[in-house]
């Protein structure tokens, strides 16, 4: 967004996207951080399921990269809860777990997208992506 003002433009700075990465496999999640920073997210990382749905509340994301196993409670319940306060909220879910069943659980607790590991960091980030560009 730009206006005019005596002929110079000035820009009002738009803050960068914000990605919650909800993953308890600390190399994931440091990768994870890394490639959504170098691409101009700001990345927040939490590494259970407590810490996720607070790291969210404090944190208040644009998109969620949420694992399907955490300790604490699992990503289902953490999109539950999540859920509650942002109904809106894109929601990645990216799992080991490939069945029917489990991805009809998932979408039908509120996921937007379902991942299953491994995934490449592109199509990852193309989703993520896809999903957040509809918000704007």
């Amino acid at each position: 967004m730009s206006t005019v003002d005596g002929g110079e433009e000035s820009r009002v700075a738009v803050p960068p996207p914000r990605l919650l990465v909800v993953e308890d496999d600390r190399s994931i999640a440091e990768l994870l951080s890394m490639w959504f920073r170098s691409s101009g997210w700001h990345v927040a990382v939490a590494h259970s399921g407590p810490e996720g749905v607070a790291r969210a509340v404090a944190f208040r994301p644009d998109a969620v990269v949420l694992d399907g196993m955490l300790p604490g409670y699992g990503g289902l319940e953490v999109m539950r809860r999540l859920r509650v306060t942002s109904p809106a909220l894109p929601i990645v879910l990216s799992t080991a777990m490939d069945s029917d069943q489990h991805r009809r659980e998932a979408l039908s607790a509120g996921a937007d997208a379902y991942l299953v590991k491994p995934w490449s960091l592109l199509t990852l980030h193309d989703t993520v992506e896809s999903l957040t560009r509809r918000r704007r």
